[in-house]
């Protein structure tokens, strides 16, 4: 088009673009105060309990460990493996179902890998990002890098997905632990893991305060699903 048409064009792309740019913006705020709020929630109701409860550190009614990453020019430990390894990524997944990589059974004997079962826990050891000290929950059969710390816990007094918001709602915590060490980029251990202190409610409790939780953080993941 002439110059004045193509003017005109822009100008109204311009006005358009600002106010979406402002829509968006808003969205983006009010996904913010979400969040905010969700993790209110859940510190809230991972801190009032029904009953009594003592406060414990978490290694002593769990295992704590961590894996290795087998060399990479060994053949024989990642050729046609069908054991699923998993990496410090695994924490940003709501839970893990699944792998993206697998080794042998030679490599997990060995290397003398762990293996994590159903239920068990994993949290992010190492990273200046939010990987550090963020935990999830594994639903499969696997073992994993030393970059994952992996919880196992005494199924007669922790649900795992009691701990498993406990552990999320104690994440500036946790995280801190690892700045304090004094490695260039943070580094968690599993020490650090087992010291970390928390509320052992019965198991019925546990069980009304997931279900309290789960009710609560529904709407809310509900409306940032929308915005987004």
């Amino acid at each position: 088009p002439d110059v004045d048409e193509q003017r005109a064009i822009a100008d109204y792309l311009d006005q358009e673009a600002v106010q979406i740019d402002a829509f968006v913006a808003k969205l983006q705020e009010f996904i913010g105060l979400l969040r905010e709020r969700r993790a209110s929630v859940v510190r809230s109701e991972t801190s009032q309990f029904e009953g009594p409860y003592r406060i414990d550190k978490i290694g002593r009614s769990t295992k704590v460990g961590n894996g290795s990453t087998p060399k990479r020019d060994v053949e024989d430990y990642w050729k046609s493996g069908d054991v699923p390894w998993l990496t410090s990524s695994a924490v940003n997944l709501p839970e893990v179902n699944s792998a993206d990589q697998f080794i042998t059974g030679q490599a997990v004997r060995e290397c003398h890998l762990p293996v994590v079962n159903p239920g068990d826990l994993l949290v992010g050891l190492i990273g200046q990002g939010p990987t550090r000290g963020k935990t999830t929950i594994c639903r499969i059969r696997a073992t994993l890098s030393q970059n994952l710390a992996y919880i196992a816990p005494d199924k007669n007094k922790w649900l795992s997905e009691y701990l498993l918001w406990t552990l999320r709602a104690a994440y500036s915590e946790i995280r801190q632990k690892g700045a304090e060490s004094g490695a260039a980029q943070g580094m968690l251990n599993t020490d650090d893991i087992r010291r970390v202190r928390i509320a052992m409610p019965s198991i019925p409790e546990q069980k009304r305060i997931v279900a309290q939780l789960e009710k609560k953080t529904s709407s809310i993941d509900a409306l940032i699903a929308k915005a987004k």
